[in-house]
């Protein structure tokens, strides 16, 4: 395991130890996992609220391709694209 040091722009010098590959994909997966819950519940959440509004969450969308379109995007930028 390498030791990084890096230096602030105060003048602070930090050091710390890099994780192994495979603390890192470890740590991917459980992030993975975290991110795909909260799709998960969401998309529960919003059926049942559509539910209880007399429709079906995912009948509505069909005819509607840009809402489909802004929950692709904004979920696959949450399970992707976060740090």
């Amino acid at each position: 395991m390498a030791e990084i040091q890096i230096t602030t722009t105060q003048n602070v010098t930090i050091n710390f130890k890099a994780a192994d590959a495979g603390e890192r994909i470890l740590a991917y997966f459980i992030d993975l996992v975290i991110k795909s819950s909260y799709v998960g519940v969401v998309i529960y959440l919003l059926s049942s609220y559509a539910s209880r509004q007399g429709s079906n969450f995912f009948d509505s969308f069909a005819s509607d391709m840009w809402s489909i379109i802004a929950l692709v995007i904004i979920f696959f930028r949450l399970l992707f694209f976060t740090p």
